[in-house]
């Protein structure tokens, strides 16, 4: 006859399991975002959480739970699944500040050639400032915030400035140094025909010109203004002086101190070029800054 060996079979026990709900929040605006979990005292492969949730099903025992995510810090927390019971777990995890930048050019404002000052901001290490030599271009990474930002070199005035950072953003800056003497030509500072009102699209070429000044202030200046040769020379010796008084009010306006600036009309005396073509009397009809001091 034959045997029967099946009571020697161990017989598996069945594994008694549970669900967990697992949440992952950004603390800092609370929304769910993409994580990961580990399992950090088991052998289970991680898990992606997609949106900041997810139900998953584990065996019944005591788990050490690490959440991550690109947007906020890492957290560990403990948890105890039970059989055919649901925790729902919290991760309400500190995002993470990510940097901005802030970049610019770095030129001499008269010559608009590359230099190269000492750029000083609070508690930044200056070798972390990336330049490229053959363009004075600047590049340095900050946490959001407010810095001020100087520079410094030999024979210009220094340069001070307040730059707002924003996670994410480039915020861009540029320095223009100015040194004593020197002679800024503003481009495309226009007025209207035979008048001192000025149009409206030297309005942006402006408001640059008061970015300098409030970065370099302890400049002062005077504003030239020049005509061609049409017309009257005395009426255009006026008009270029009405011209240099219409632009310093602009800038008074924007928050100059109107100490800071003197005003002088050459009228057609000081051409840049022959009046015989129209491309060479609107060279003549210009404004230019020359720097008094530094």
């Amino acid at each position: 006859c034959g045997f029967d060996f099946g009571f020697l079979k161990k017989q598996k026990k069945d594994v008694k399991k549970g669900f967990v709900v697992i949440n992952i929040i950004n603390e800092s605006d609370d929304e769910p975002v993409d994580g990961m979990i580990e399992f950090l005292n088991v052998s289970l492969p991680p898990i992606f959480i997609e949106e900041g949730n997810r139900k998953i099903e584990l065996p019944s025992g005591k788990y050490k739970l690490k959440a991550m995510s690109d947007e906020c810090e890492v957290m560990i927390r403990d948890v105890e699944v039970r059989a055919e019971e649901t925790k729902v777990i919290f991760f309400n995890m500190e995002g993470i500040e990510k940097c901005g930048t802030l970049t610019g050019r770095m030129i001499d404002r008269t010559t608009e050639k590359p230099v190269f000052p000492k750029i000083e901001i609070e508690d930044i290490e200056s070798d972390s400032i990336a330049v490229d030599k053959s363009t004075g271009m600047y590049k340095i990474d900050l946490m959001p915030g407010t810095y001020t930002i100087r520079a410094k070199l030999e024979e210009f005035a220094d340069w001070i400035y307040h730059a707002s950072i924003e996670e994410s953003k480039a915020t861009i800056m540029n320095i223009d140094m100015l040194k004593k003497g020197g002679r800024v030509s503003l481009k495309n500072v226009n007025f209207k025909s035979g008048s001192s009102n000025l149009t409206k699209e030297s309005f942006p070429i402006l408001d640059d010109a008061v970015l300098v000044l409030t970065a370099n202030s302890s400049v002062k200046i005077e504003i030239q203004g020049f005509t061609d040769d049409i017309g009257d020379a005395n009426a255009n010796l006026i008009l270029s002086k009405e011209r240099a008084e219409s632009v310093k009010d602009y800038i008074v306006f924007k928050g100059i101190d109107e100490k800071r600036i003197q005003t002088k009309g050459f009228g057609e005396t000081m051409n840049i070029a022959d009046n015989e073509s129209k491309k060479n009397r609107a060279k003549n009809r210009r404004i230019e800054f020359i720097i008094l001091s530094q």
